[in-house]
């Protein structure tokens, strides 16, 4: 999706709900949220975007030591080793709220700078033709005019 995505979990979050929840920007989740993924007590494998998708956000150490063991993991292991972003006792108050502030800022900024942080995912580390002209673009759009204008007035921006 162009557009952030939040994940809210408030349970077990396990298999292909976990892979669901990885493929979101962002993850909340509540105090006894509980997250695996289990296909090696089944004797199956992971698909590559989706253990892509896990490598990315804990990293390729706990990624193996999820997918190697199939152990369920707390939500507060989960915060500690990023496989959530916030943990919350109100999981979908902390998510409207995150939500709320999100829409109260540029989304061309959001989608822009969700297409750049995939490239870096992806192993790009320096800017190219694309990456460098979605920066300059940046300049001519009408939510960096409002931006400005809203800073010059000592307002906040419409967008």
């Amino acid at each position: 999706a162009a557009k952030p995505t939040i994940a809210v979990i408030d349970g077990d979050c396990v298999g292909g709900g976990c892979g669901i929840a990885l493929a979101c920007d962002m993850r909340i989740a509540g105090p006894t949220a509980r997250f695996g993924i289990t296909p090696a007590k089944l004797g199956l494998v992971y698909p590559l975007h989706d253990t892509k998708l896990l490598v990315d956000a804990v990293g390729p150490s706990q990624a193996k030591r999820i997918l190697f063991t199939g152990q369920i993991l707390s939500a507060e292991e989960s915060l500690r080793i990023g496989l959530i972003t916030i943990l919350a006792d109100d999981p979908y108050g902390e998510a409207a709220a995150l939500a709320e502030t999100m829409a109260s800022v540029s989304s061309h900024s959001q989608r822009m700078s969700k297409q750049i942080v995939q490239r870096i995912l992806d192993g790009q580390a320096d800017d190219d033709e694309a990456s460098s002209t979605l920066f300059d673009a940046a300049f001519e759009s009408d939510d960096f005019k409002e931006g400005v204008s809203a800073f010059l007035a000592k307002r906040k921006p419409e967008f």
